[in-house]
C-alpha cells in the first residue's frame, strides 16, 4: 500500500514539473535550430529592404540581431547568403548556410508569386530540417482565413497583445520596395557572390548568444510581429513542390545528424540571460528614437532657418520691387589709382583738343587755299572771256602795232615774244579748262595734289600779269 502511495505522488510530481516547464516555456520555442533565426524578424527586414543586397546585410549584421545560427558548431555565427530563382513571375529567394566547403543548408525561402492583375503574394517558409513541417510566416492578409490555417501568433495578437492587427492586401504588398525592385524590367536574379571562406570585407563573425538571449531581445517587438505577421500552415503558390522543393532545396546531413543527436541543445542553457536580452533591447529602442529625434529637430531647425531665409529674400524683394531706383554695386578704388586715372584723362584731353585744334588749323589753312585757287581761277576765266570775246580786227592792229613796236624798238623783242608765248599759253589754258578743273579738285582732297594746286596757282598769275602788259600795250 505504501509503494502505491509513493508511485501516485511520484506520478503528480512529475506531471507537474512537466506543466510549469510547459507553461514557462514561450510559445515560440520549437526546441530546433530555428529558433535561433526569427522568421518573423526576418519577413520585417525583408519587407524595409529595398534592394536583395541590402536585405543580405542586414541579416548578417549584427545590430539588427536577426541571425543567431551555428549549424556547424565552429562557435561562431554562419554567414548566410541570399539566392534568387526567378522562372516567370515567381521569384524563390533562398536563404543559405555553407557548413564548409561542399555542404551547405537551406534556412528558409521566400516565395514571391505576381499575378496577371497585379496582385502578389508572399510567404516565408522555414525549412523543415530547422522549423519542422509547414513552419510558414506571412503577411495579415486582409481576408477571411480557413479557420484551421489559423496559427498560433494571430492567436497571440489576439490574446497578450490587445487584439490590435493590421491588415494589408495583395495589391498593397505589390507595392513593397523589394517587391518593386524584383519585378522591374532591368532587374536580374541576385546570386550572393559569397561562400565558404570568401565573406565581405563588412562581415566579422561573432559568437552566438544564449536562446533565452536572443529570444528576450526580440521579446520587445513581439507586438509589432504579431500585429503584421501570421503564422499560417499551407503552401499558397502551386509550383513551391515543383520548383523549389524538387529542384532548388538544399540540405545537409551534418544538420540532421546534429538535431538527432542533440548538439544544439546547449543554447537552451542559460535562461537567466533574458533579462539582460530585454535590457538591451530597450537601450536600443532608447538610442533609436533619441536619433530619430534628434534628426527630427535637426530637420525642423533646417527648416525654420530656411523659412527665415526665404522670408529676408521676399521683403528685400519686395523692397527692391517698390523702389524706382536701381542699386548698383559701389567699388572702392584706390586715391593714388584715382590720381593716376585723372592724370591719364588730363593727358589724353590735352591730346584729344591739340589734335582737334591742329585738325581746324589745316581744315581752315586748306579752306584758304580753295578759296583763293577758286578766286584765281574766276580771274583767269573771266580774261580769258574777254579776249576770246574780242574781234579780229584789234587782232590784225595789234599785230601791225607789234610790228611797228618790233621795228622802232629792237630792243625790247623779247618781252614781246614772251608776251605772245603767254597769250599762247592763255588759248591753250582755254582750249582745255576741263583738264584743270579736273586737276584742281583732285589737289584739294589730298596734300599731294595740293603742290600741284600751288604750282598752277603761280602759272594763272604770271599768265594774268602778261595778259595786262599785252593789253596795256596793245592800248
Amino acid at each position: 500500500m505504501k509503494k502505491l502511495i509513493q508511485i501516485t505522488v511520484l506520478a503528480f510530481l512529475t506531471l507537474g514539473t512537466s506543466m510549469v516547464a510547459a507553461q514557462s516555456s514561450p510559445k515560440e520555442y520549437l526546441g530546433l535550430p530555428g529558433d535561433n533565426f526569427n522568421l518573423y524578424a526576418v519577413m520585417d527586414l525583408f519587407q524595409s529592404s529595398e534592394t536583395l543586397e541590402a536585405f543580405e546585410r542586414k541579416l548578417n549584421d549584427p545590430e539588427q540581431m536577426v541571425n543567431n545560427l551555428d549549424l556547424n558548431n565552429d562557435n561562431y555565427v554562419d554567414y548566410i547568403m541570399v539566392l534568387d530563382y526567378a522562372e516567370d513571375d515567381l521569384h524563390n529567394i533562398v536563404l543559405r548556410v555553407a557548413l564548409n566547403e561542399h555542404d551547405y543548408q537551406d534556412v528558409a525561402v521566400i516565395v514571391v508569386e505576381k499575378f496577371p492583375n497585379g496582385a502578389v503574394q508572399i510567404q516565408l517558409i522555414g525549412d523543415e530540417a530547422l522549423y519542422g513541417a509547414n513552419y510558414i510566416v506571412e503577411p495579415v492578409y486582409a481576408e477571411t482565413p480557413n479557420p484551421g490555417y489559423r496559427g498560433n501568433s494571430v492567436y497571440i495578437a489576439e490574446t497578450n497583445y490587445g487584439g490590435h492587427v493590421v491588415s494589408t492586401t495583395f495589391y498593397e504588398v505589390s507595392q513593397w520596395p523589394i517587391v518593386i525592385y524584383v519585378y522591374s524590367p532591368y532587374y536580374r536574379p541576385w546570386r550572393s557572390a559569397w561562400r565558404w571562406g570568401y565573406y565581405p570585407s563588412y562581415w566579422n563573425p561573432w559568437h552566438p548568444h544564449y536562446w533565452h538571449y536572443y529570444y528576450g531581445y526580440h521579446s520587445h517587438w513581439h507586438p509589432h510581429y504579431y500585429a503584421h505577421y501570421r503564422h499560417c500552415r499551407h503552401y499558397r503558390s502551386s509550383r513551391y513542390q515543383t520548383v523549389y522543393y524538387s529542384r532548388v532545396r538544399r540540405t545537409s546531413s551534418t544538420v540532421v545528424v546534429n538535431v538527432n543527436n542533440g548538439r544544439y541543445r546547449d543554447t537552451y542553457t542559460r535562461p537567466e540571460t533574458r533579462s539582460a536580452g530585454e535590457k538591451i533591447a530597450s537601450q536600443r529602442v532608447s538610442e533609436r528614437k533619441r536619433a530619430t529625434t534628434g534628426t527630427a529637430s535637426v530637420n525642423s531647425t533646417t527648416r525654420k532657418q530656411d523659412r527665415t531665409k526665404v522670408d529676408n529674400t521676399t521683403r528685400v524683394s519686395n523692397r527692391n520691387s517698390g523702389s524706382a531706383t536701381v542699386t548698383t554695386p559701389i567699388r572702392r578704388v584706390d586715391n593714388s589709382k584715382r590720381s593716376n586715372t585723372n592724370q591719364t584723362t588730363r593727358v589724353s584731353t590735352r591730346n584729344t583738343s591739340n589734335n582737334t585744334s591742329s585738325d581746324v588749323r589745316s581744315g581752315n589753312t586748306s579752306n584758304r587755299r580753295e578759296t583763293s585757287g577758286n578766286s584765281v581761277r574766276q580771274s583767269t576765266r573771266q580774261s580769258n572771256t574777254t579776249t576770246t570775246a574780242r574781234p579780229s580786227t584789234q587782232r590784225t592792229s595789234s599785230r601791225e602795232v607789234n610790228k611797228s613796236s618790233s621795228s622802232s624798238n629792237k630792243g625790247s623783242s623779247p618781252s614781246v615774244s614772251r608776251s605772245n608765248r603767254s597769250s599762247s599759253s592763255s588759248s591753250a589754258q582755254q582750249a582745255k579748262p576741263s583738264q584743270s578743273s579736273r586737276s584742281s579738285a583732285k589737289a584739294s582732297s589730298s596734300t599731294s595734289s595740293s603742290s600741284k594746286g600751288s604750282a598752277t596757282k603761280s602759272e594763272s598769275k604770271s599768265n594774268s600779269k602778261n595778259s595786262t602788259n599785252s593789253r596795256t600795250r596793245n592800248r
